[in-house]
């Protein structure tokens, strides 16, 4: 009973004074233990950070086609192509600051991510979501996002990866076009020695022209050229330019006149084609005409022309009849271009004409020719100088870490603290308790002694 009462009043007799002394009293090894705890947990938490941290970005694109998924030829466009083990090795190749990354070992570990992400509209939570009446909510940006995980590579080698990343497709549309041959129906032309086939490529070529600025102008929208011109303006420009000269005209003279561009090899052509066409007459007639002799024999043997049905019948003869009419205007097309064999032969006023019409129809080639470089050179420099990647942020990436350095330092330094006191505690605390023990000894012993004096 007596050593409790001992420890009660020791403890009261311990003063926050002491406290302090057993605590700091050993200064230098309280700094000691205290740094290098403090130094330790740091580089744990540097070490955990590292493994924690990733970058990561978000961006689009301007042009249209890119946002729906495709390229400009219509081809399928996937972010994920931008990240094959293929194009990460070419970027490294690019780029000075990506030589030394393992790429391999990236690509292995799946340390990069590139994905889209859609627009969400999503009501903001809260009591009261509504703002003069109406709900408020917020919004993901569609776009694309880009994730690197810190532990492979610095912050400033997943920017240089990024921004390659980022511009890939914008580099193979400048590839697509570089290398699509918007001339291709002009040289068919080139080789050609039938003129309907020549017309046929002028047409295609002017469609081919027409298309291509109507998809720059959808993909790239209504911009200016470096010369002032908007692509509309260029566009228009060339469906005037063949309204004013259109090529239906020289279908249309060709068809009538018959002319032949070249006889040689040509004329068992023409004998083959008639010969064609008459079996293709012949089989639609028959076919027609016993059509019409089924009818006929129908319509005699019943009893009422309105449990007839006669639709079918009359759709196929109507059919056939059509196409007899086809194959007739065909016959004297290439009739014609027969007969006018012997007149292109003997008649110099005849050659002339023929002449006439090709150096007509070579116009409109030319016209072609330079109509299509113009387009080549433009669509250049469209996709060349505004194929443009939008970052969503001000900054190409953004550091995200599941660790808060601030924060975990704040307490490594606070524990670092603790400890270094619970070791001068551990040294010291024992004494000072030893200390006050005996003094607490000493007073009892003298107050008992002096209370022994005075009953004595």
């Amino acid at each position: 009973m007596n050593n409790q009462e001992n420890v009660h009043q020791v403890s009261q007799q311990i003063s926050f004074a002491d406290v302090m002394v057993v605590l700091f009293g050993r200064i230098r090894l309280f700094i000691i233990v205290t740094l290098v705890t403090f130094i330790c947990a740091c580089a744990f938490i540097l070490l955990q950070s590292k493994n924690k941290i990733t970058y990561e970005g978000m961006h689009n694109y301007n042009v249209n086609c890119l946002k729906e998924g495709k390229y400009i030829d219509g081809s399928i466009f996937d972010i994920r192509e931008t990240i094959t083990l293929e194009k990460l090795e070419e970027y490294q190749s690019q780029y000075e600051e990506l030589k030394v990354l393992d790429m391999k070992k990236i690509y292995d570990k799946g340390a990069i991510e590139s994905y889209k992400f859609e627009t969400i509209m999503r009501e903001i939570p809260g009591i009261d979501s509504t703002v003069g009446g109406k709900k408020e909510y917020e919004v993901d940006r569609e776009g694309y996002r880009i994730v690197f995980k810190g532990k492979y590579l610095t912050r400033e080698q997943a920017v240089v990866l990024a921004q390659a990343i980022a511009n890939e497709p914008n580099v193979k549309i400048n590839n697509i076009v570089d290398q699509t041959d918007y001339m291709s129906y002009l040289k068919l032309y080139e080789k050609s020695d039938i003129y309907e086939d020549k017309l046929e490529y002028l047409v295609k070529q002017l469609a081919l022209i027409e298309d291509n600025y109507g998809n720059l102008i959808n993909n790239y929208n209504d911009i200016y050229l470096k010369d002032g011109r908007k692509l509309s303006m260029v566009k228009l420009a060339v469906e005037s330019h063949f309204k004013n000269y259109p090529l239906s005209v020289l279908g249309n003279k060709l068809r009538h006149k018959g002319y032949v561009y070249d006889y040689d090899g040509y004329m068992e052509q023409l004998e083959a084609m008639k010969e064609h066409y008459i079996k293709e007459k012949t089989l639609s007639t028959n076919k027609r005409d016993d059509l019409v002799l089924q009818r006929d024999n129908l319509l005699a043997s019943a009893g009422s022309l309105y449990t007839l049905e006669l639709t079918k019948y009359n759709e196929e003869i109507i059919k056939y009849t059509t196409e007899i009419r086809d194959f007739e205007n065909e016959l004297e097309i290439i009739q014609k271009k027969i007969d006018n064999k012997v007149k292109f032969d003997t008649d110099p006023t005849y050659q002339e004409e023929v002449a006439d019409f090709t150096a007509e129809l070579d116009k409109r080639y030319n016209d072609l020719v330079l109509i299509s470089e113009e387009f080549v050179d433009i669509a250049k420099e469209v996709v060349k100088d505004n194929s443009i990647v939008y970052y969503d942020k001000t900054s190409v990436l953004e550091t995200i870490s599941d660790l808060n350095l601030i924060k975990s330092g704040a307490l490594a330094f606070l524990g670092s603290l603790v400890l270094a006191m619970l070791v001068n505690l551990i040294l010291d605390g024992n004494k000072i308790f030893k200390t006050r023990m005996i003094e607490t000894k000493n007073r009892f012993v003298e107050r008992k002694r002096v209370m022994d004096e005075k009953e004595s």
